[in-house]
């Protein structure tokens, strides 16, 4: 089963700021094998005096926890019957909007955050903030850093929404396409498969879950032959393809593919937020 958490939200929030980054700061990921083969990153952080243990979750633009006994003791600022998300699977699902007086991510404290309470426990990018930073799988670390280097670095883009993209190159067309760690496997929209048989290869059917909803998605394994990521070339890549609904098409701005797990582990992917760069590292 993969799992597919795309966070399409439209609402503004406090981003958290460092005014210094030490730029050997770092958080502890721990990435863990969710089903055969498949790896999710996780982050723990402190929300008012509590541990709790999040998914990283570039995909999502606000941060969640799942609703529980601890979470259910504070009174929702935005209720249920008003406030809802969407994930891949195109299902609605209702959230609450609580407020987290105090959140501590390493050294850095943030206070008075909303996020949602709904199904699942998300560091998103309004956690992540608009300081540069790299994911490093291989090495489990989410480290903040000083400054890209320019010349090595990317113009990385940022929807309406809040979503990072990158620019990548399919079929000889370029798109501006999500960065989603929340996903373990890169997506392609089914349509686009078919409608392109030359460069996929048929693996399986291989059905998975809306990790936002928990609806089953009827799902296809295929190798992708080329795609283009920013200036690197991949090749016999791994994708599920899937019907995309018409809320995640909307969301992907016209991107017939989503990046997931299986590339963002491939190498160390740096971010700046402020200077809108990127930067893919190989090992």
């Amino acid at each position: 089963m993969k799992y597919f958490i795309l966070s399409l939200l439209f609402i503004s929030c406090a981003a958290l700021e460092k005014s210094k980054v030490d730029k050997n700061e770092y958080l502890s990921i721990s990435v863990e094998e969710v089903v055969s083969g498949e790896f999710l990153p996780y982050i723990k952080i402190i929300m008012d005096g509590v541990e709790r243990k999040l998914l990283l979750d570039t995909g999502a633009y606000k941060s969640s926890v799942e609703t529980d006994e601890w979470s259910k003791t504070y009174s929702p600022i935005e209720s249920d019957q008003t406030h809802f998300s969407h994930g891949a699977s195109g299902i609605k699902v209702k959230c609450d909007l609580i407020e987290i007086k105090k959140i501590e991510i390493g050294d850095v404290h943030l206070a008075n955050h909303y996020i949602e309470r709904c199904k699942r426990n998300i560091f998103g990018l309004d956690l992540i903030g608009d300081s540069p930073f790299e994911v490093d799988y291989k090495n489990k670390k989410l480290k903040y850093l000083s400054v890209l280097d320019k010349a090595a670095s990317q113009k990385l883009r940022r929807m309406r929404s809040g979503h990072l993209t990158v620019k990548t190159k399919l079929n000889g067309r370029e798109y501006n396409t999500i960065i989603d760690t929340g996903a373990t496997a890169t997506v392609v929209d089914l349509s686009f498969v078919q409608k392109y048989p030359k460069l996929f290869k048929l693996v399986k059917r291989d059905d998975g879950i809306d990790g936002h909803s928990g609806e089953s998605i009827e799902s296809y394994r295929y190798q992708l032959l080329e795609l283009m990521v920013g200036d690197k070339t991949l090749r016999d890549i791994s994708i599920i393809a899937f019907d995309f609904p018409d809320n995640m098409k909307k969301g992907l701005k016209g991107s017939p593919i989503m990046i997931g797990n299986n590339i963002i582990g491939l190498a160390i992917w740096q971010f700046d937020l402020r200077n809108m760069l990127w930067n893919m590292k190989e090992y």
